[in-house]
């Protein structure tokens, strides 16, 4: 039920409206923690992201940190 489920379980006092019944993301269904276990271990598969991909992805990334560090 994804993250609606994890909601009602921390806070089953309160009731949650949510914009659309479809919040389930079906490529986050796709990963568990022994694929995860497998990539940290075997650092496997390997994604390259070109390099203007790169720069601009990260730009995003760490205006997201410094927003985190406020």
């Amino acid at each position: 039920e994804g993250v609606g489920y994890q909601l009602r379980k921390e806070s089953p006092d309160k009731e949650f409206y949510f914009a659309s019944k479809y919040l389930v993301c079906p490529n986050m269904k796709v990963n568990n923690l022994k694929k995860v276990v497998d990539c940290l271990e075997t650092m496997q598969p390997q994604i390259y992201v070109p390099e203007e991909v790169a720069d601009k992805a990260r730009a995003s990334l760490e205006r997201m940190l410094l927003v985190e560090a406020k």
